[in-house]
């Protein structure tokens, strides 16, 4: 009887630890199908974060060849602004001596006197002062212009006698 006893004893306390391992393993199973739909969720955000990442790479790539390009730009037209300074330099060396051969040319021109009534001595006009410039300096030197070669003024010849009333023969003048 006592065996007996044990043996049921025994038996009610296997099927109790088998009941419980039954729920252990049930619990087990949903912990398990949790985990597994969690590690699906992560997997899902890690993908959409590797996709926003090389977004941004390739945004970064993009913005980065943009400034590059706006950096070569501004390289050029600072390369152009410093033509176009050189530019102006040469054309203001260039008026200046225009200036001065055409004071040369007036002067040498009010040495003729052509007949009594139109003559006239044309005087140099005054100098200007040069003008005022705000550039800088170029990067470049501008070539120098050569100024003319100054020919001394001959000595003023006696004006020409007009010719007689005799050797008019319907002339009158140019």
């Amino acid at each position: 009887r006592t065996l007996a006893q044990r043996s049921a004893n025994a038996a009610k306390e296997i099927k109790d630890l088998i009941s419980e391992s039954g729920a252990k393993i049930s619990t087990g199973n949903e912990l398990v199908n949790k985990s597994g739909e969690t590690m699906k969720e992560i997997v899902e955000a890690i993908k959409k974060v590797n996709s926003i990442m090389n977004d941004i790479s390739s945004a970064s790539s993009e913005q980065a060849s943009g400034l590059d390009e706006i950096g070569k730009a501004v390289s050029q037209m600072d390369e152009m602004t410093q033509q176009n300074a050189a530019l102006v330099e040469e054309a203001a060396a260039a008026s200046e001596s225009l200036l001065n051969q055409a004071d040369q040319l007036a002067t040498n021109m009010g040495q003729f006197v052509i007949d009594e009534h139109s003559a006239h001595q044309v005087s140099a006009r005054p100098a200007l002062s040069a003008p005022k410039r705000a550039i800088s300096a170029p990067a470049k030197p501008a070539t120098p212009v050569k100024k003319p070669a100054i020919a001394k003024a001959p000595a003023k010849s006696k004006p020409i006698p007009k010719p007689s009333v005799q050797d008019d023969d319907g002339w009158e003048e140019f």
